[in-house]
């Protein structure tokens, strides 16, 4: 007597072969619209791969034209990595309790590669840039699927304009905060997945104590990120959430150390805050979403069309409306960043000034998810990318004359005061540190008013000579100028007066006068 032999079907089985379904076969994509190995479809993949390209393109530009000039703040930051080279660091930003200085350990060794070099500035930002990108992907791609993944990642590295110039600058605090933070939201997503989520508690817990002495925007991400986790997986975080305290307090040590030596500085020197919650909101509506959204133009604070600007600002807003209410079932983590933010911006006195667009640089990781999430369909995302990559384009070229620096090139002030073998300055601070960087301390610099290094100022009051420079393109610093010339007459102070060909007035007085010897008028302020 035969045996039957029984094979064991399975649904995969029964729907390749059509047996035992009553359903039609499904219809095979047709390979020409999918590239091979890939979940995604030609075009889009094509649209990312253009995306991308214009990004590299726009830093290149950016890089290499105004835009991509340093100003004080970062050469402060190159300034701050020469001395860790030389043994000395700082917990924070120099002059400042806050902004913690990761960027200074990573951007040292680049300085002792390149030497003193505009490009020197640049490389971390831009290797940052692309980490973040990465990691928007990684978020994305869990709430949205692949062609969603590709698709914000794609429109984090190219919009708005103001987050694709923010990606390129060497600003100690912003894009380490946002690497940071998006660690945190996809340690939270890999926890709520019950993925190794001890592992993931402890890298949580690193990377909000690192982003918390990197500044307290941290909280961008943080706290929305941590409530979302705890409405989702509250056994997770009552059962393995401790796993994070320890490695929180490892990585904000410094911060901690700090404070507890010179008296919780970073709790009590806290700015004044200009103004209330109710002109933060009116700030946000009026000029940080604009900027957002790609519409409003960073520093001249304009539309980016006078006229067709504010209605697609209503567009704008009305895209972001329905993509919370297409997620809203979803409980998405961006979501809650997105909707956190507005609230923690009126909060945040700090947070204020909207004019740079560098507060919303915290925003862009969720927006570009969400906008992301508005196309389901690759025809939709593509369009998505065309539109959101034109804006950036339009953007960017409406910001090529921005005033970056604030201060003319040094190069002919630096031949002046090699000419004349002096080698210490007094000048307004936008100049004054980007001088001392870009001269590698050949040239000591201080500024009055905001005093970022007191050394500097203590080198120069005991200097045998030193030199007063204005920048005649500012007003106010030509009056100041009017005051030096009349107060060094009138003490009898004989002075060379030398001008630049590019608007710099040097005063070299024929004996060391320090800034305590002449009227506060007649130093030269920023």
């Amino acid at each position: 007597m035969g045996h039957r032999i029984y094979r064991r079907k399975t649904v995969g089985d029964e729907q390749a072969s059509g047996i035992g379904s009553t359903s039609s076969p499904p219809v095979a994509t047709p390979k020409a619209t999918r590239w091979p190995l890939m979940p995604v479809g030609r075009w889009l993949v094509i649209s990312v791969l253009l995306c991308l390209a214009f990004g590299l393109a726009a830093r290149i530009w950016i890089f290499m034209g105004g835009l991509g000039d340093v100003n004080a703040d970062e050469a402060l930051v190159g300034l701050m990595a020469l001395h860790l080279l030389e043994g000395e660091w700082s917990t924070f930003f120099w002059g400042q309790s806050y902004g913690g200085t990761i960027d200074v350990i990573l951007l040292a060794p680049v300085v002792a590669l390149l030497g003193v070099t505009r490009m020197t500035l640049q490389v971390v930002p831009f290797l940052e840039s692309i980490i973040a990108t990465a990691l928007v992907w990684a978020v994305s791609r869990r709430i949205l699927g692949p062609g969603g993944g590709l698709t914000a990642a794609a429109v984090f590295w190219t919009f708005p304009a103001a987050s694709v110039w923010w990606q390129t600058r060497q600003s100690l605090l912003y894009l380490p905060v946002v690497i940071l933070g998006l660690v945190i939201v996809l340690c939270a997503q890999r926890i709520a997945e019950d993925s190794a989520p001890e592992r993931s508690w402890l890298i949580l817990g690193l990377a909000a104590g690192l982003g918390w002495w990197t500044s307290p925007q941290i909280l961008y991400f943080l706290l929305p990120g941590c409530l979302w986790l705890l409405w989702k997986r509250p056994e997770s975080v009552l059962r393995s959430g401790w796993v994070a305290i320890p490695a929180f307090v490892l990585g904000a040590a410094p911060w901690i150390i700090t404070n507890v030596v010179d008296g919780w500085v970073s709790l009590t020197n806290i700015p004044d805050a200009t103004d209330g919650p109710w002109e933060r909101l009116i700030a946000l509506v009026s000029g940080g979403m604009p900027m957002a959204l790609g519409l409003y133009i960073p520093f001249h604070e304009t539309w980016i069309a006078p006229t067709v600007g504010p209605i697609l600002y209503i567009v704008g807003l009305a895209a972001l409306i329905l993509a919370l209410a297409l997620r809203r079932s979803s409980g998405a983590v961006h979501l809650w960043l997105l909707l956190a933010f507005p609230v923690l911006f009126v909060l945040i006195p700090a947070a204020a000034y909207v004019g740079s667009g560098r507060y919303f640089f915290f925003l862009a990781p969720s927006m570009a998810i969400t906008l992301g999430s508005l196309a389901r369909r690759d025809t939709g995302r593509s369009i998505l990318l065309a539109a959101t990559t034109a804006l950036s384009a339009v953007g960017l070229y409406q910001m090529r004359d921005l005033p970056i620096s604030f201060v003319p090139e040094v190069e002919p002030l630096v031949e002046v005061l090699e000419d004349s073998e002096v080698d210490h300055v007094v000048a307004g601070f936008w100049l004054a540190y980007k001088l001392t960087w870009e001269t590698e301390e050949a040239v000591i610099a201080s500024p009055t008013g905001v005093n970022r290094y007191p050394p500097y100022t203590d080198e120069i009051l005991g200097a045998d000579s030193i030199a007063y420079v204005y920048n005649l393109y500012e007003q106010s610093q030509k009056d100041n100028a009017d005051v030096l010339r009349e107060a060094l007459g009138e003490m009898r102070i004989g002075f060379d007066e030398i001008t630049t060909s590019n608007g710099y007035a040097v005063f070299i007085p024929d004996r060391a006068v320090t800034p305590d010897d002449v009227p506060s008028s007649a130093l030269p302020m920023p």
